[in-house]
């Protein structure tokens, strides 16, 4: 049986993610997106959440979009977790420094950073739900920083397409980008009955899927936390348990 990609990511990272599936694997692997997540942003307290800050944090390109229409002064110093989010910071007019990739590693790359240091006091521009502290372990590296919500990620159900997709018996292929969202889907993979390939960002993430009644399981883990790893994931998951419509594996 052909097994279909279900993307339960925020609509635009979603298509996103859809397009560089179609990249690497053409028409011929089906693709549902059916988000389970909705960002809500907050202009206003990113606005504010600008003034007097000497630099800026982003772990998400989510909190750039934010302060899409804010006063955003030149040259302000941005500094982000990965190459996506700096590239999306910098045609915001931020100054952007691209960190490695995942928050620890941003923290340190912050506290070596001399023209951080310089720049403080930094706002950590982020959403309502987060894994860690950042202002506050980089104010513990002494680096001054604080912490402003400028977005929500707000729980919504997935459509009827994909409940159907998941009580069926072809294969379904589930990239999980967060914990949160992982525990967010346990009651709609509760009730799967469709083998289910899943394919996690992190440890922390493959640790929160909670499934139970789904006819075959499988998980893999990126070796890096990023979406060009989680897309080779999923060929892996295809080389091994699918071949694509048109009979070619996924390699």
């Amino acid at each position: 049986m052909i097994a279909t990609v279900l993307l339960t990511r925020p609509v635009k990272q979603a298509e996103r993610f859809a397009g560089a599936l179609r990249d690497r694997f053409g028409a011929t692997l089906p693709v549902l997106i059916a988000p389970k997540l909705e960002i809500i942003y907050d202009r206003v307290a990113a606005a504010l959440a600008l003034r007097g800050a000497g630099g800026v944090i982003f772990t998400s390109e989510n909190g750039v979009e934010a302060c899409i229409g804010a006063d955003i002064p030149a040259n302000l110093p941005a500094f982000c977790v990965g190459p996506r989010t700096a590239k999306a910071a910098g045609a915001a007019g931020f100054a952007a420094h691209m960190g490695p990739g995942d928050a620890a590693g941003l923290i340190a790359t912050i506290a070596g950073l001399k023209c951080a240091q310089e720049a403080a006091p930094l706002v950590h521009l982020h959403g309502a739900h987060v894994t860690g502290n950042v202002s506050g372990a980089l104010s513990a590296h002494g680096i001054p920083t604080r912490s402003a919500v400028v977005y929500d990620q707000r729980p919504c159900p997935i459509s009827q397409q994909a409940r159907r997709l998941l009580a069926g018996s072809a294969p379904v292929i589930l990239p999980l980008f967060s914990p949160r969202s992982a525990k967010l889907l346990t009651g709609d993979l509760a009730v799967s009955q469709a083998p289910l390939w899943i394919a996690a960002i992190s440890p922390a993430v493959a640790q929160a899927v909670n499934v139970h009644s789904a006819a075959e399981l499988q998980i893999r883990v990126a070796r890096h936390p990023d979406a060009d790893e989680i897309i080779a994931e999923i060929a892996e998951l295809l080389e091994n348990g699918s071949f694509l419509e048109d009979g070619t594996s996924a390699g």
